[in-house]
Formats: C-alpha cells, sequence, structure tokens
C-alpha cells in the first residue's frame, strides 16, 4: 500500500517503505497504526493493525474509573489522543518495564508496562479504588482466617491448659506441700494424658509409703523409749535393799521397833511406787516421792 487505509495521501502523507521489517507507528484519520513493511523478492509487503483494534481485548478487563490499557512507542509517545488520566504527563514506560510504579496526581493509580520485543510497550493504568475493590474480598478471607486462628488458638490453649499446664501445677504443688512435711499428701486428679496419670499414681505411691515409714519410725522411737521408761523404773540398785534389810535387821535387835515399822513402812510405799505401771504420773506425786 501507497498510504494508509482510510487515509488520503494528501494530508496522512505517504508510507517509506524501506522494507527493513520494523514496526512502525502511524496516524491516519485520526485514528494510531501499526504498520510493518518487508521487502520480498522485489516486492513490498506489508500490513497494518488499528492500534485500538488491538488493545480491544486487554481493554475489556475491568481496571476501574480511567483506567485502560494504552500502547507506547519506545521513546514513550503514547499511541492514543489521549488517556483521561490527569497527572500522567511525561510517563516513560520504558523505565519501568516489568515494574510497577505509582502514577497520577494522588499516586492513585498503578502503572504496569510489559515490553513487547519490538520496542513497543503496553500500559496498563489500574486505579486504586478497583484495587481496593478487587482486595475487598481478600481482606474478608484474611479477616475470617485471623477470627478462626484466633479461636483455634484459644481451643488450643484451653486444651494445653487442661491436658498439661493444670496436671502439672497440682503435681508441682504437691510436690511442695510435701516438702513442707504434709505427709500423706496425694493428687486426686487422673489426668488426660497417660502419662501424667503414671505419674501422679506414683507420686501417691510414694507419698503412702512415706506416711508409713515416717509413722513406722515414730512408732519404733515411742518403743524405745517406753522400753527406757520400764528398765529406768525397774533398776533398782540390788546395795540399796540389802542396805535397808540389814537397817531393819539392826534396829529389830536393838529394840527400836518403832524405827523398823517406820523403815518398812516407807520401803513397802517406794517399791509400790517404783513398780507402778503407769506410764506417767502427776509432777506433784514425783515430788512426793
Amino acid at each position: 500500500p501507497s498510504s494508509a487505509p482510510g487515509g488520503d495521501p494528501a494530508e496522512d502523507g505517504e508510507l517509506a517503505p524501506d522494507g527493513s521489517g520494523k514496526w512502525e507507528s502511524y496516524q491516519a484519520g485520526g485514528e494510531y497504526y501499526l504498520v510493518r513493511i518487508i521487502l520480498h523478492s522485489g516486492v513490498y509487503v506489508g500490513c497494518w493493525v488499528n492500534v485500538e483494534t488491538l488493545l480491544m481485548p486487554l481493554q475489556e478487563t475491568p481496571l476501574g474509573q480511567d483506567g485502560g490499557v494504552y500502547l507506547f512507542e519506545p521513546d514513550g509517545t503514547l499511541l492514543a489522543d489521549g488517556t483521561g488520566i490527569k497527572g500522567i504527563d511525561g510517563y516513560i514506560p520504558s523505565a519501568s518495564s516489568e515494574q510497577y510504579d505509582l502514577v497520577g496526581e494522588n499516586g492513585d493509580y498503578l502503572a504496569v508496562s510489559w515490553e513487547n520485543g519490538e520496542g513497543y510497550y503496553f500500559s496498563a493504568f489500574i486505579s486504586d479504588a478497583s484495587i481496593r475493590s478487587g482486595m475487598s474480598g481478600i481482606y474478608r478471607m484474611i479477616i475470617l482466617t485471623v477470627i478462626l486462628l484466633a479461636v483455634l488458638l484459644l481451643l488450643l490453649y484451653t486444651a494445653m491448659r487442661r491436658m498439661f499446664i493444670e496436671p502439672m501445677g497440682k503435681l508441682v504443688s504437691a510436690i511442695q506441700r510435701l516438702r513442707d512435711g504434709e505427709l500423706g499428701v496425694t493428687v486426686q486428679e487422673a489426668g488426660n494424658v497417660r502419662e501424667f496419670s503414671e505419674v501422679n499414681a506414683s507420686f501417691n505411691d510414694m507419698s503412702s509409703r512415706i506416711q508409713q515409714l515416717t509413722i513406722s519410725v515414730y512408732e519404733q522411737k515411742l518403743k524405745r523409749q517406753q522400753i527406757y521408761l520400764e528398765y529406768l523404773k525397774q533398776q533398782i540398785t540390788p546395795d540399796f535393799y540389802i542396805n535397808c534389810l540389814n537397817t531393819i535387821y539392826s534396829m529389830a535387835g536393838l529394840g527400836k521397833n518403832d524405827l523398823v515399822r517406820q523403815l518398812s513402812k516407807e520401803l513397802s510405799q517406794h517399791l509400790r511406787y517404783t513398780m507402778n505401771s503407769q506410764d506417767t504420773v502427776r509432777l506433784g506425786k514425783e515430788l512426793d516421792h
């Protein structure tokens, strides 16, 4: 073709078929085209495509108010009459290829560019309102996930407290009470975990054995004390009685019957007191003796 489709060569200018095969932009009739001409066997073969037609499938993507997809030349020239987005003058997609930029007066548009391999850039401008509306479902999902995690953690903590923390606290408290001398202390709760049940049973058995051993030792001590007391009660010096009997005999020979009777009475009272089977006596009685 010698001119753009639908255009007037006098107005739009003639195409210069250099046969290089590069894509070039061309404006005709107020519309933009991409044109490519190659030389093959002495014949120029070319094709052109309307930019709006090229971008039409991409424009069907919801990008929010005034958002859209546009085509830029390698030098940053916009192949359109305008975007309707304020504040993006001077935007050069080549500097942001395959990256994300915030553009617009208040940075309320997200610009995403992609180079097509021929030096031209497809740039999508997405409004933040569109992003937020698309993220609302994700926000609700995140909030729901957080709530579910919080409930799960609460249930997990409750289960951990019931299965491990409380039984362990009761066992530690029982050990402390046993250390303080409270014999016979036991852990009543069997526990929901088999290991805790075994530990509690072993502790209860150990506490019972300690109590029995303590009682046995105390009883043996009392028994030894009783034996010692009995020994003291029965420990009578033979010389004392021999001397008493010799004294009585001597007094009887001297005719001191009153002293004989008095000494016999005192000796009998002494024997009666020392051979008494009672474990304890009053202090006054002991002093009288």
